[in-house]
C-alpha cells in the first residue's frame, strides 16, 4: 500500500506486475510495468522510506522479493555488484529522461511507438487501459490510434 514500509524488492520471474496511482479524482494512472528480469515494488531501492505507488500482477506471476536494506548491503560490499548497480541506475534514470522527453515533445502515436518498441511483449498481453493511462492519454485515443495504423 501507498505508504508502507518500503523495506522490500521485487524481481519479476514470470507474469507482468503493474505500478500505478490513484489521483485526486479518483483516476488509475500507470506508472510501469514489470515483467520477467524487471523490478517490482523498487522505491526502497532508490531511497523512498515508504511505497510511492500500488503494485499489482496483471496475470499470473512469480516475483522474488528481497529485503532492500540487505540487498544493498550487499551491493556495497562488492565492487562489481556495485559496476552491475550502477548499470541498473543509469538504465533506470535513461528510462526516466525517456519517459519525461516523451510527454514534453512526443503526440500520442508516437508514444505509443515506443512503447511497442520499449516492451513488444507487454503490447498485446496488457489491458490497453493501462496502456493508456501509461502513454497518458484515453482509452479511446489509444483505440483511434491502434486504428489508425492498422489502416496504414
Amino acid at each position: 500500500m501507498i505508504g508502507d514500509n518500503a523495506d522490500k524488492a521485487g524481481i519479476v520471474l514470470e507474469g507482468i506486475t503493474r505500478a500505478y496511482y490513484i489521483d485526486g479524482n479518483g483516476n488509475d494512472i500507470t506508472r510501469g510495468f514489470g515483467a520477467r528480469g524487471r523490478m517490482c515494488m523498487d522505491e526502497g531501492l532508490f531511497g523512498y522510506s515508504g511505497y510511492i505507488c500500488m503494485w499489482e500482477t496483471l496475470s499470473d506471476s512469480t516475483v522474488m522479493y528481497f529485503d532492500v536494506r540487505e540487498l544493498k548491503s550487499l551491493i556495497m560490499s562488492s565492487e562489481d555488484l556495485k559496476a552491475i548497480w550502477i548499470v541498473l541506475l543509469e538504465k533506470a534514470l535513461r528510462y526516466k529522461m525517456y519517459r519525461e522527453n516523451g510527454f514534453l515533445v512526443e503526440n500520442a502515436t508516437e508514444r505509443y511507438l515506443h512503447f511497442r518498441r520499449a516492451f513488444p511483449d507487454l503490447a498485446d498481453s496488457v489491458p490497453k487501459k493501462h496502456i493508456a493511462t501509461y502513454l497518458g492519454i484515453t482509452p479511446e485515443s489509444l483505440s483511434r490510434i491502434r486504428s489508425a495504423m492498422k489502416e496504414e
